[in-house]
């Protein structure tokens, strides 16, 4: 058995044998969502839609509290993606300056904003590539988390006993862009011991006078494996990495500066020559940002990205040294009613971008209704330029309760 979810049910049985779950303090919330977006080229065919429930539960009773959310979905265009799931399922217990949290949970490091560098704990749905915000796309891990907080900052412990891999369009998704050929491709191996094949993560944030600090170690699988050949087949592998992580933020009046980094020891990249094999290469990730707020309700932000394998060598399916820049400007109207926003990435490399324009007007509390279109362009070798012909238009409308 899994030992976070024993964790958890002794702890709920703890609660429960003390009062009956009626006399908890307990809250119910959630949203409606339907989503649907178009291809704008010729044959003009519906890229997504999807209609989703999120029930959220919480329960709270003495130093214990209780947290649910389950997704109903009913996918309209890709019919196996419907169903019951749980997003996030999780136990806390608060004493004094201690949480410890167990259960399925979403975890979020980091200074980034669209970029993974540092933020590598749950892993991301790239079902339709990056078309989606961060926070749709994270994907909850089964973990045990301890939190100690103290007057110079937090202590954050991670055992995390169950492997989650990252998704990939599946084969009748419109984002998917192709498979191994004639190629034979075993099953995935993924690791399933929840002893030996642990990840242990621990973190120390800082929060001084006038700026914020952290630092990270991260001991865990690469989220997608790599192939090589294995006879006539193609074998897919999964390796450890460590990630050891440093993050900074300082607010310079209007400006908010950001940066991050991160050093991948041992990070299994896919590469291609005459035939299929994996490299264990180290890689450094770094980013620099800046956000500014001029006041009117102006909102701007700045992004210079680089991932650096070191020692790539030649016939790697990625580049030695990646570089990458992303803007985004918001503004709000109407006494906050709408949003009107702009977010880009461009890979100055190979010259491809993603725009995505976002229009999102707030017509009660409780009710929001998004226009927008992801604008794919340049190079298809890119991994924006390659999604061109998904040129999308888009809509959607949440309801929370």
């Amino acid at each position: 058995m899994i030992l976070t979810a024993i964790f958890s049910l002794a702890v709920l049985a703890q609660v429960l044998a003390v009062r009956p779950l009626m006399a908890m303090d307990s809250e119910f919330s959630g949203f409606l969502e339907t989503r649907h977006n178009a291809q704008v080229k010729s044959p003009n065919d519906i890229l997504a839609s999807e209609t989703l429930a999120r029930l959220e539960l919480t329960a709270c009773q003495g130093n214990f509290t209780g947290f649910g959310a389950v997704n109903l979905s009913a996918n309209h265009l890709l019919e196996d993606e419907s169903g019951v799931s749980l997003h996030e399922g999780y136990l806390d217990y608060v004493l004094d300056n201690v949480t410890i949290r167990a259960g399925r949970q979403i975890i979020i490091w980091g200074q980034a904003d669209g970029i993974r560098i540092v933020d590598n704990v749950s892993p991301l749905d790239y079902a339709e590539t990056i078309t989606r915000d961060f926070d749709e796309m994270r994907m909850a891990v089964d973990a045990l988390n301890f939190k100690y907080a103290s007057g110079w900052g937090d202590l954050q412990l991670l055992w995390i006993p169950v492997y989650k891999s990252g998704e990939q369009p599946s084969e009748d998704s419109p984002w998917y862009l192709g498979g191994y050929g004639d190629n034979t491709v075993l099953p995935d191996n993924e690791p399933d011991d929840p002893f030996k094949d642990s990840e242990l993560a621990l973190r120390y944030a800082l929060y001084l006078s006038g700026m914020d600090l952290a630092f990270s170690y991260f001991y865990t699988w690469n989220d997608f494996p790599c192939y090589q050949r294995s006879g006539t087949a193609l074998e897919p592998v999964f390796d450890r990495v460590h990630i050891l992580g440093a993050e900074f933020s300082k607010p310079l009046g209007e400006f908010v500066y950001r940066a991050e980094a991160a050093w991948f020891s041992g990070s299994l990249i896919q590469g291609y020559d005459s035939d299929y094999f994996t490299a264990q290469k180290d890689r450094i990730k770094w980013l620099t940002g800046l956000d500014w707020y001029p006041g009117n309700d102006w909102t701007l932000s700045w992004q210079y990205a680089q991932d650096h394998i070191l020692n790539s060598g030649s016939g790697l399916a990625e580049s030695g040294c990646a570089k990458t820049v992303t803007f985004s400007v918001s503004k709000d109207l109407f006494r906050e009613k709408l949003t009107l926003s702009a977010l880009g990435y461009m890979d100055i490399d190979v010259k491809d971008r993603l725009v995505r324009l976002t229009a999102e007007y707030q017509f009660i509390d409780d009710l929001e209704v998004f226009l927008g279109t992801d604008i794919f362009a340049g190079d298809r070798k890119g991994s924006y330029g390659r999604y061109k012909d998904n040129t999308q238009v888009w809509t959607k409308i949440t309801y929370h309760f």
